[in-house]
């Protein structure tokens, strides 16, 4: 009876897939004109007969569409899937290049999707069949995600020092199909660390060889335009510098090129990035029309990894237009969407972010404590440049008006977050502190010490370009005229 079963089990499953086959070619014979939208019901179909090849084929499709329609979790079971069928064909190089295929693009998606599971086992595989191909591109673009990957994970300097080797010896050969993913990767981790000096340096650098080579629009397995990316990194990182006319201007060629691409992801990092560089400058309005643009293009992407830092940023446009509850709505959901998402990397920023709002509404207790989370993640994560040099400035000063360091102590917290500023050539940081010490002084009634610490605020922001339009100059001219009551 039991080998009457199983015969007969095994039978209906022959059937089954015969059946399904069928299906299969009756769809691709009535609708031939309109295959694409069957690609789902044809994957099905032949998944479940013996046409591995046909599967594997619209399986492909499918995920291409879903990826196109911005359709990204779908996209992500696709390439799964793909990856499955492919385990059941004999692996020569036309498999292996298939599964590579699959592989290079869940890593874009995961990526956007802000990693909701560990792409390690993916990744892994790549690596071992892009060196079986020898082909040194893929293998680029592995490095490269991986490297984003532990870097996002809070491992900033294993991150960074997996891309720094590749990264160097692509840019000796000039190869840009392998400079172009690893460029990618290696400046966002510069981004995190603040190293801005050396993105300032080597991002024009690429910028010029892909507008030499015409390659500007071209895919290098990135998941937004590396020509776009490349544009946005150098204007962050020239604004933290201090040169916000130049900063402007790789924005704008970013948001002017991704537009006419019209690739959302590319938008979004675009508008996120022109907004954030605006609000370096104190300028509300126009900053939060592009913050606020940007969170519109990352939810039709679903590329939502950069969505809390968005709307953080959104919140403190916000407090320079004079709308405090706003703000700190923003912010607050952007924290609480960041700390879910699992991922650490920003997270330093946005309790600096918080800090800042917290004091400019009075809540010294609550500015005290995302200032402190703020060291202390930087200091975990090894971000200990930009971001503890931003929030010392805050500890301090809020210390001192919470009555939690004397003034000496708050003076050194003070002076710390300048000194670390200062050797990380960040001009508008560094103005910050000076504004931190002035206030610090004219509360200890030591008017011409806030007078001197004010008026090298109010130089270095007109140095930078900065006019009443700024923030951070408005608020400094109207501490300057307090003392002068």
């Amino acid at each position: 009876a039991l080998t009457q079963e199983v015969a007969y089990n095994s039978l209906l499953l022959k059937r089954r897939k015969e059946i399904h086959e069928k299906i299969g070619n009756a769809i691709e014979q009535l609708y031939a004109e309109r295959l694409e939208e069957f690609y789902e019901m044809l994957a099905y179909h032949y998944s479940r007969s013996d046409r591995l090849d046909k599967a594997v084929r619209y399986v492909g499709l499918s995920a291409e569409k879903a990826t196109r329609n911005n359709s990204l979790w779908e996209a992500l079971r696709f390439h799964k899937q793909t990856l499955d069928l492919l385990g059941g064909i004999s692996a020569i190089p036309e498999t292996k290049r298939k599964c590579l295929a699959a592989i290079l693009s869940m890593a874009n998606i995961l990526r956007l999707l802000g990693y909701p599971e560990d792409p390690m086992e993916f990744f892994k595989q790549g690596e071992r069949i892009s060196a079986e191909l020898e082909d040194y591109q893929s293998m680029a673009i592995i490095s490269s995600s991986i490297g984003m990957y532990y870097s996002m994970k809070g491992n900033l300097s294993l991150g960074r020092s997996y891309l720094e080797r590749s990264f160097h010896e692509a840019e000796r050969a000039s190869d840009l199909n392998i400079l172009g993913p690893l460029a990618y990767g290696l400046f966002v981790s510069y981004l995190w660390e603040g190293k801005y000096t050396k993105i300032a340096d080597m991002a024009p650098k690429v910028i010029q060889l892909l507008e030499k080579t015409h390659r500007e629009g071209e895919d290098f397995g990135t998941p937004a335009n590396l020509y776009c990316t490349l544009h946005c990194h150098a204007g962050q990182s020239l604004a933290w510098l201090g040169n916000f006319e130049k900063a402007e201007e790789h924005c704008k060629k970013a948001l002017t090129f991704a537009g006419n691409l019209g690739h959302l992801f590319s938008i979004g990092i675009s508008e996120m990035f022109y907004g954030v560089v605006l609000m370096t400058m104190g300028i509300g309005e126009r900053s939060a029309e592009h913050l606020r643009k940007s969170l519109d293009a990352f939810e039709k992407s679903q590329g939502t990894v950069f969505t809390p830092v968005a709307q953080t940023c959104l919140g403190i446009s916000h407090f320079f237009m004079g709308d405090e509850e706003t703000a700190l709505d923003h912010m607050e959901k952007g924290l609480e969407m960041q700390i879910a998402s699992g991922l650490p990397f920003f997270l330093s920023f946005q309790h600096y972010c918080l800090s800042l709002g917290r004091m400019e509404s009075r809540d010294l207790k609550k500015a005290l404590f995302h200032a402190q989370e703020a060291v202390n993640l930087a200091r975990k994560y090894n971000e200990e440049g930009a971001e503890e040099a931003l929030a010392l400035g805050i500890l301090g000063i809020a210390g001192w008006k919470a009555q939690k360091l004397s003034q000496n102590d708050a003076e050194v917290q003070i002076r710390h977050s300048i000194k670390i500023a200062e050797n990380l050539e960040m001009r508008p940081a560094e103005a910050f502190g000076y504004e931190h010490l002035g206030t610090l002084f004219s509360e200890v009634g030591q008017r011409e010490k806030a007078r001197e610490s004010f008026k090298k605020a109010e130089e270095m922001y007109l140095q930078m370009g900065l006019d009443s339009r700024s923030y951070w100059l408005r608020r400094t001219r109207d501490l300057l005229a307090q003392i002068d009551v």
